[in-house]
């Protein structure tokens, strides 16, 4: 599963990183910077509410090696052995 969240996240930055130059520069040369900035900094900000939105922080915490185990168990802080959900 991280792996495969790994190489999604490199293909839509890789994406991103091709459609950013065409999309800021035909904003710019419209005349219309402030679209630009509104656009891009609007960008920023939705991707920092997805951040937000992730469930819990793994580090230090046990991970199970399969999918299968972790439908049966939850995660556990490694310190505590708390369950985290």
């Amino acid at each position: 599963m991280r792996t495969t969240g790994v190489g999604v996240a490199s293909s839509v930055s890789r994406i991103g990183g091709m459609v950013c130059p065409l999309v800021a520069v035909s904003l710019v040369q419209g005349c219309h910077q402030t679209a630009a900035v509104v656009f891009f900094a609007s960008v920023v900000f939705v991707a920092g509410i997805c951040v937000l939105l992730f469930p819990f922080e793994t580090k230090g915490l046990d991970l199970a090696d399969s999918l299968s185990s972790t439908k049966q168990e939850k995660p556990q802080d490694s310190e505590t052995g708390r369950a985290l959900i």
